[in-house]
Parts: C-alpha cells; structure tokens; sequence
C-alpha cells in the first residue's frame, strides 16, 4: 500500500491521530459499486503485531482499536512478532459519500491468514460535525471527567428524565425506602467536608440517596467493621477511603444529593449476621436509589471515578465537490468501553445495572447516560448514533418493561442477562453463582408475571434447555463431580452460555416440560445449591460418539449413521471422553426455518446408573433434517414423527 495522500479523499486529520497506514486507505482507486449504489474499495495487508502494537500505542484510532480486539482473540501478550492480515474497506453510498453517515463505514478485520476464518473486526462510521461555521456535534472544552461539564451533562439528563420520561416514571418506586445504613454528607449543614455513616432508623433521612458500583480490587481499604462502626458513625476520614469512593461523594455533592450507599461502608464486613440480611434486599438498595453512579473504568479504589479525555479524531474528507469535517465513531464503543470495561466483569453488578433506574457510567475518558428511555454520552448528548444504539444491556435495548413483549421475546431478553452474566467473574462462584442473579430474577417476577426457575422460566421451559456453553478456542472440561444446579440448568456451569428463542410462527416446540419440582438449599460448605428435576415429554433417538477425537472434537451421529456427522453440530457440556457416561440419546426440543432449511434443535442427555431412569444433560446440538438419517430413513418426516404422542415417552431429566 502507498502511504501518499496526494490524490486521498482525506484532506487533512484535524484532531486525534491516524496512523499513514490507515490514512492510505482513502487513497485506494475506486472499487466496485453494489446493487444498492454502495462503493466499496477494499485491500488486505500483512503486519507484524509488534507494528499493530506500537501505532496502537500512539492511539491511532483504528489500530488502538484493532490490537483490542487482537488482545481479546490472539494470544499475543508475548508474542508481538507474529504476522496477522488486516482487510481494509473504505464503504460510501455513490451519491452522498461520506455525509450518509449511516453507510460511510470504515472497516478493519484481522485475520491469521487470508483464507483463515475471523478473529474480528472494528467498524468505523463518520459523522459530520460541522456545516460551514455550525457544529452539529456537542464539543469538550474540559479536559476530564473531573469538571462542571460533566456535572452540568448529567444535571440535564436527571432532569429530563424526571420530568418527560413517563416510562421511567412508570416503573419507579412510589414510595420512600432507605437502606439500614447510608453516608450522610451533611450538605444541608453547610459542611462541604463532612461525611459519617448514620442508621436510617435512628436519623431523620429526607431526599433522595445515589448508590455506587465499583470494584473493590485487593487492597486493604477502610470499610465497615464491629471495630469502625463507632468511628465512622462519627465521621469518615476522607483522605483515609479509597479514591473511588472520595470521587464518588464529590460527585454527589456536586448534584446537591445529600446521602451515596457505598457497600464496603454500609455493609458490616465482619458480621456473617449483616451480611446475610444487607444481601437480601440489595436489589432493594439499587431499585429505590435516586441514580447509579457506575466506576466503570476503574479497576480498583486507587483509579478514581475520573479520566482524562482523549482527543477525538476527527477528519476533513472530501467526496466530489463536498468538504467537510467528520469525526470518527465505533460501531461498538459501547461494547468495548462500557460492556467490556473492569466493572462490568463483575457478576454481582449485573443487578446494579438492572436494579438501578439510571445509571451513571464513568467510563474512560467520558461519561455516558443510560436509562429505560434514552443513552447517550457527552460527546453525543442528543443519544446514540443509529448504527450504535442497539446493544442487549442498554436499559432501553433490553426492554424489560416492555409491557406487550411476549413471553418468548421476554425469555430471550433474560439470556441476554444471562449472557452477559454467566461471562463475568465471582471470586466465590460456588458461593454466590446462584443468589447474584435470583434478585435480579425476583424484580423481573413481579413485572413479567412469570415463575422462575433456576436461572429459567417456566413459561416454554423446554425450549430454554437449549442453551449452549461458549467454549472458547475449543476448550475442553472434564465432567465436574458436583454441580450446584441441575444438569439442565446453566447455572451448574463457570463460563459463558448463549441462547437464542426468536422463533417465528413458523417455529414450534416438540417436547413438553411436565412438571417441575425445584428447591434451593445449602450444601456442607454452606454454599447455596438447587436440587430437583424436571420431566419432558419426548422422543428419544439413541446417539453414538466416535472413539477417536478429531480436530474440532468428538463427532455424534444418530444411532446406526456414522457416515454423516455434518449432519449433527453439537456443542457439549464437557468433554464426553469420560467412560462412565451412560447410554446417550438426542431430545428434539423445536423446529425451526433458517435459509428456507429445516432445523431441530435439541440436547444430549446420558442415562445414569441406579434406580428409576433418571438423565443429566450433557450438551446442546442442532441436526439438519435434511440430511440426517436414523440408520432406516431420511428424517424429513421428523417434525411429524416428534408431534405425535404415541411416540414420545415421560423422562426425568436431573
């Protein structure tokens, strides 16, 4: 690739930085034009990682992004001198060029390859922020979170929200509940220094209390003890609490909101008794709260609330006769700032994000708004770009007061949840795996109407048994000993699950969850555990596994058919090497349309040794009725073969 720009459709980088290797992509000759009058110019390129690295390092806006996305799928932290292929792609519609910003799209991918399969991408929209002398895009004079600009950006945002979001104000609490304890900042004193822990019951609390989400990191930080309760019920030491925590109540006061719950201050660390009683109305705790004050990009109490602000990248690109400045946006800064941030590896933030009717995040170099009805961030306070604003954990995108949403549209918007979820990290996950997301489950309970289940819903409970584990890189695990919830329930497992119920009136269920018999206890190690089963309504078909593992793992067929194992895609639940596993048989749970194809999805179970016929799932699998064979026919009469009672029998599935 030439690095001149002489004949570029770049005229000049106003701001920011773009390395001359992204710049040349503007200098590429014209490129085909599609069906829909799109233009596209595309090359690829090899390139060493360390080279990624180092323009990553002076923060051009495409390769910091770029080796992100690297460091999430190659395992390069010590291997920066491997090549890896970069497709560029310059994409404009033919007659708007780069002012339809809904369509110019820069794009980079990486691959091992050129004809290997995606690690990933990053896509790259313009938007024109300035027609002759009038910004259309709001501009930063601060240079950090740390200013009256943020203040005033989340002032007005608390304000329209309180006064013209009816769907917010809907769901929100109707009357007062303060949590046993709170920080009292005493700014109705006079005091702008003060702060002390006081007990709700015993002070006269008036207004509205802000919660806080952080990490807490592993250093030895001042927090609620037997021993400190008397001292903090007295006065805080400021400069002695964490400086998340410090950033957080100067927030607070900078909003006029006189109290902030903190857990480590408001929570006694020490008491088993405290504790067990605070946990259970957490979900409380974040409901009735004013606002969520996220520290999203901080690792620790030592990072802080604020950041600085990076510089944006904003360029003067010309199409024809048409000039004009644009800045750069991510399709999914989103993802990468907010969903991917420290934070929100948490498990137990998931309720703060939910519970909270608004939250606050503080994320690396700005501040983004997001409630039931709205997100946005500074930078584009009128709300996100089109090509940005769908993503599953945005209050609005997740829909859970969407009163007309069906029951299914409501089960997939739950293992979105439980997406995001079962990915984060518990220090105690045989501990807390179950009971960090039942509050969660509880509140949505009470609006949807619907029984919970051990990390499901009874409503079209089988068809939610078809979720898969997200095995990353073909990770293999062993079948673990002891779970803490029913084979069939994801909940019994540590890594990310995935789930997708959009069905279409084309698309119906073939088995039938009978009863269900659920109940939750503690084990020897006093962790909390569900045991109970469910039985289905179901055919079986008799499954084999070849002994011999291949590159990609076992290959299963039906019984007797060991000649098309294309036609089965399995994902498993752990690694069916192990030779104690019973007889395995395939479930079909439902039928589905995709590409004018028929597919049933279904699980995997294994008959266990011992009274009674009891199974324990071992995995998710999708067969193409097409081409699959019993051994005796083609199965394209399965659907009506799987409908039929007669053929079905009663299992119970543990």
């Amino acid at each position: 690739m030439s690095n001149s720009v002489s004949d570029s459709r770049l005229v000049a980088v106003k701001s920011g930085f773009l390395c001359l290797r992204c710049q040349s992509v503007f200098s590429l000759p014209s490129g085909e034009v599609d069906r829909h009058s799109m233009l596209y110019l595309r090359c690829t390129i090899s390139i060493d990682v360390s080279d990624l690295k180092e323009a990553a390092a002076q923060e051009c806006y495409v390769c910091w992004r770029l080796f992100w996305v690297a460091l999430q799928e190659l395992d390069c932290a010590g291997n920066h001198h491997r090549q890896i292929f970069v497709g560029y792609y310059l994409a404009l519609e033919e007659q708007k060029g780069f002012s339809s910003w809904y369509e110019s799209t820069l794009g980079a991918s990486l691959k091992r390859s050129p004809k290997a399969g995606l690690l990933g991408s990053t896509q790259i929209h313009f938007q024109r922020i300035k027609y002759g002398d009038t910004w259309t895009l709001g501009q930063l004079t601060s240079i950090s979170t740390d200013s009256q600009e943020t203040v005033d950006f989340v002032k007005r945002e608390l304000k329209t929200c309180d006064e013209g979001h009816q769907l917010c104000a809907t769901y929100r609490p109707k009357s007062l509940w303060y949590p046993t304890r709170l920080i009292d900042l005493e700014v109705s004193h006079g005091n702008s220094e003060g702060a002390r822990v006081v007990l709700t019951t015993h002070a006269e609390i008036e207004g509205p209390y802000i919660s806080l989400s952080h990490c807490w990191g592993s250093g030895n930080i001042l927090k609620l003890t037997e021993a400190t309760l008397a001292q903090l019920l007295a006065r805080i030491p400021i400069s002695q609490i964490p400086k998340t925590f410090s950033d957080a109540i100067k927030f607070t006061r900078a909003l006029g909101i006189r109290y902030i719950w903190i857990d480590s201050l408001c929570i006694i660390q020490d008491s088993q008794e405290d504790w067990i009683h605070e946990s259970s109305t957490m979900y409380m705790v974040y409901q009735h709260a004013y606002c969520n004050i996220a520290a999203t990009q901080a690792r620790n109490g030592d990072d802080g609330l604020f950041s600085n602000r990076p510089i944006p990248t904003d360029l003067e690109l010309k199409y024809g006769s048409d000039c004009g400045i644009f800045r750069l946006f991510e399709t999914h800064d989103w993802n990468r700032t907010i969903n991917c941030a420290p934070l929100n590896q948490r498990g137990w933030v998931i309720q703060e994000r939910i519970m909270s009717p608004r939250v606050i995040h503080f994320a690396k170099g700005e501040v983004s708004w997001d409630c039931y009805k709205f997100s946005a961030c500074e930078t584009v306070p009128t709300g996100d770009p089109g090509f940005m604003y769908f993503d599953g954990n945005k209050k609005k995108s997740l829909g859970l007061l969407n009163s007309s949403a069906s029951e299914l549209k409501r089960i997939n918007t739950w293992f979105t949840i439980a997406q995001t979820y079962s990915a984060s990290k518990l220090t105690f996950p045989d501990k807390d795996k179950i009971i960090s997301i039942s509050s969660v489950a509880r509140y949505l309970e009470d609006i949807w109407g619907m029984e919970y289940c051990a990390g499901m819903w009874r409503a079209h409970l089988e068809l939610q048994l078809a979720w898969r584990r997200d095995l990353k890189n073909g990770t293999r695990t062993s079948t673990p000993d002891k779970l803490r919830a029913p084979s069939w329930s994801w909940l019994s497992y540590d890594s990310r699950v995935s789930a997708n119920f959009d069905m279409t009136g084309r698309d119906h269920a073939v088995a039938r969850a009978t009863k269900v018999q659920l109940e939750q206890g503690t084990s020897e190690a006093d962790n909390i555990i569900i045991r109970g089963y469910i039985e289905l309504l179901c055919v079986l078909f008799p499954m084999e596994c070849d002994d011999e593992e291949k590159e990609e793992g076992y290959h299963w067929h039906l019984a007797g058919n060991l000649n098309d194992s294309k036609a089965i895609l399995c994902s498993p639940d752990f690694d069916y090497s192990d030779s104690h596993l019973g007889p395995l048989f395939l479930i079909p749970l439902y039928i589905t349309y995709l590409m004018f194809r028929k597919y049933c999805s279904g699980i995997i179970i294994s008959q266990l040794e011992g009274p009674g016929e009891n199974y324990v799932r071992c995995g998710m699998c999708q067969l193409d009725v097409h081409k699959a064979y019993d051994g005796r026919r083609k199965m394209q009469d399965l659907e009506k073969f799987c409908l039929d009672d007669k053929n079905k029998q009663v299992i119970r599935l543990v």
